[in-house]
C-alpha cells in the first residue's frame, strides 16, 4: 500500500501534487472544524450587565480555578460551560462576589440615624423593588427582571387616594417563554406586595419592549382577565348542559350556547344600626319627698335612669365575579328513525319532549326568572357531519434538527472522511496492474521452424509454457487521466 502510494506520487506531475495536497489539507481542515464545533460545550451565563471591575474579579477567580469561560461581545457578562455553572456560582458566592443586583431589605440592616422621612421612603421603595426582582428572576424562563414602582401615599389634603402603579421588564431565556398565565401571575405577585395596587395597573414588558400584559386600563370596560373568566363560566355551563343532553337525545344531537352577563364591581360597605327595642340600664338615681311643716309642705321625689341602646356594626366586602343574567339557547336535532331496509328519516320531536329538555337545561345551568334569565329550545334538523378523516400528528422537523444537529454534523464529517479515504484507495487500486494468477503462455519467437526447414513436422508444440515474470509496466498517461477524473468528480 505504501509503495503503491509512493509510486503514484512520484509519477504525478508537480502541479497536480500541489493540487492534491491542497484538497487533502482542505478536507482535513473542514473535518477538524466540524469536530471542534460538534464537541464545543454549551455556555451558560453566570453574570450579566456587570461592571468591568466586577468582571475582572470574576475572571481572575476562574483563571485560578482553571475553569474555561467566555466574555460577551459587549464586555458586560461572562459565560462558563454548563457542567461547571453550579460550581462557579458556589465559588463566586464563597468569595463574596455576587451579581450587581438591586439591594433588598438588607438596606435597613444598617443604622438609620439621621435619615429623613423622605430617605426612608426611598429606601423602602428600593428594597421592595429589589425583593420583587429577585423573586421574579427565579421563575422558570426568566433570566433577570427590573421592577419600577410608583407608590402613592394617601393624604387628607387630597380629594381621594391615588392608586399605585408598577412596571416590570423581563429578560427571557427564550422568545415567547412568558405565556399569558405567567404574565398574570407576575401581575398578581406585584399587586399583592404593594399597597393600593391593582393587578390591572402592573405593566409587564419583555426585553424587546413588547407589552405582554393587558393594555386596557381598569374601569375602561372588561379586561382580558375578566373576559376570560366570563368565557370560562359560559363554557362550564355549556358543558354541564351538553353532558346531560347527550344522555337524553344522544351525542351530537344537541347544541347549547350560554351568554352570561357578569358584574366585576368591588363593593365595601359599613352599616351602623341602632335597635331602640333593646336597651340596657346604665345608671339609675332616685330621690324621695321629705315631709315638712304645714307651712313648708312636703319635698318632691325624683328618679333619674340612664339607658344604653344596642348598636350593631356590619361591614360588607364583595369582590369577584357575580352573574347578573343568563341567556341560554338550545338547538335539538330531529329524531332519527331507521327503517327495516336501512333507510333513515328525520321526525320532529313532540312538544312534550321539548318541554322536558327545557326543564333539564333550566335546572342544569341554574336559570332564575326573578333575575331576568331567559331560555329558548328549538327543534331543527341538523346537517349530517362529514366523515371524520384521521389526522396523523406531524413530526416537528425543526425540533428534531435542533436536538440532533451536533450528532448529524459529526456523522457528516466522519462520512466525508470515509468518502475521501475510499476515493484515494480506489484510485491507487486502479493504477496497479493486475498480477498473473497462473503460468503465462509464451509464443515461440518468430522465424522459420527447424521442422519446416527439414521438411518434417515438429513433434513439439508451437506454444510452450513460460514462467511468470515480475515485470510491471505503469502507464504515466493512464495515471494522469485517472487522477484528473477523480479531481473533477471530487
Amino acid at each position: 500500500m505504501g509503495h503503491a502510494l509512493e509510486r503514484v506520487i512520484q509519477q504525478t506531475p508537480g502541479g497536480r501534487r500541489v493540487l492534491i495536497a491542497a484538497v487533502g489539507l482542505g478536507a482535513l481542515a473542514v473535518i477538524w472544524a466540524f469536530a471542534q464545533w460538534a464537541s464545543r460545550p454549551t455556555m451558560v451565563p453566570v453574570m450579566r450587565n456587570a461592571p468591568a471591575a466586577l468582571l475582572g474579579q470574576v475572571t481572575s477567580k476562574l483563571d485560578e480555578a482553571g475553569i474555561a469561560y467566555s466574555l460577551d461581545p459587549t464586555g458586560s457578562g461572562v459565560s462558563v460551560p454548563e457542567p461547571d455553572a453550579a460550581r462557579v456560582r458556589v465559588l463566586l458566592a464563597s468569595e463574596g462576589i455576587t451579581d450587581a443586583e438591586s439591594p433588598g431589605f438588607e438596606l435597613f440592616d444598617q443604622a438609620s440615624w439621621g435619615m429623613t422621612d423622605f430617605t426612608q421612603r426611598v429606601n423602602y421603595r428600593r428594597a421592595l423593588e429589589g425583593e420583587l426582582e429577585r423573586t421574579i428572576a427565579r421563575l422558570r424562563g426568566v433570566e433577570a427582571a427590573d421592577v419600577h414602582l410608583s407608590l402613592q401615599e394617601g393624604s387628607f389634603l387630597r380629594g381621594g387616594d391615588a392608586a399605585s402603579e408598577a412596571s416590570v421588564v423581563l429578560d427571557l431565556s427564550l422568545p415567547g417563554a412568558a405565556d399569558e398565565a405567567m404574565v398574570r401571575g407576575i401581575q398578581s405577585l406585584v399587586a399583592n406586595s404593594v399597597e393600593r395596587l391593582e393587578p390591572e395597573r402592573v405593566a409587564v414588558l419583555d426585553e424587546t419592549g413588547r407589552l405582554l400584559s393587558d393594555e386596557g386600563a381598569a374601569g375602561a370596560g372588561l379586561s382580558d382577565r375578566q373576559l376570560e373568566v366570563r368565557r370560562s363560566h359560559e363554557q362550564y355551563l355549556e358543558s354541564k348542559a351538553m353532558d346531560l343532553l347527550a344522555q337524553a337525545v344522544g351525542r351530537n344531537n344537541a347544541r347549547v350556547r350560554v351568554s352570561a352577563e357578569m358584574n366585576f364591581d368591588q363593593i365595601e360597605r359599613a352599616v351602623n344600626a341602632v335597635d331602640p327595642d333593646q336597651q340596657v340600664v346604665l345608671t339609675e338615681g332616685r330621690s324621695e319627698v321629705v315631709p315638712g311643716t304645714a307651712e313648708q309642705g312636703a319635698s318632691q321625689v325624683q328618679t333619674n335612669t340612664a339607658y344604653e341602646t344596642t348598636r350593631s356594626t356590619e361591614t360588607l366586602r364583595r369582590a369577584g365575579a357575580r352573574v347578573e343574567r343568563l341567556t341560554v339557547a338550545v338547538a335539538v336535532n330531529h329524531r332519527v328513525i331507521t327503517a327495516d331496509d336501512g333507510t333513515t328519516t328525520l321526525e320532529p320531536r313532540t312538544p312534550e319532549e321539548l318541554r322536558q329538555i327545557e326543564a333539564l337545561v333550566r335546572n342544569a345551568v341554574g336559570v332564575d326568572e326573578d333575575r331576568g334569565d331567559a331560555i329558548s329550545v328549538a327543534n331543527l334538523p341538523f346537517e349530517a357531519p362529514p366523515p371524520a378523516v384521521p389526522v396523523e400528528p406531524g413530526v416537528d422537523v425543526v425540533g428534531v434538527l435542533q436536538a440532533s444537529q451536533r450528532p448529524l454534523v459529526g456523522l457528516a464529517g466522519i462520512a466525508m472522511a470515509l468518502f475521501l479515504a475510499l476515493r484515494v484507495m480506489s484510485t491507487i487500486r486502479a493504477l496497479e496492474p493486475s498480477r498473473p494468477s497462473g503460468p503465462q503462455l509464451a509464443l515461440v519467437p518468430e522465424g522459420p521452424e527447424p521442422a519446416q526447414l527439414s521438411g518434417h513436422r515438429a513433434s513439439e508444440p508451437d506454444i510452450v509454457p513460460a514462467p511468470p515474470t515480475p515485470t510491471r509496466v505503469v502507464d504515466p498517461e493512464m495515471t494522469a487521466r485517472v487522477l484528473k477524473t477523480w479531481l473533477k468528480e471530487g
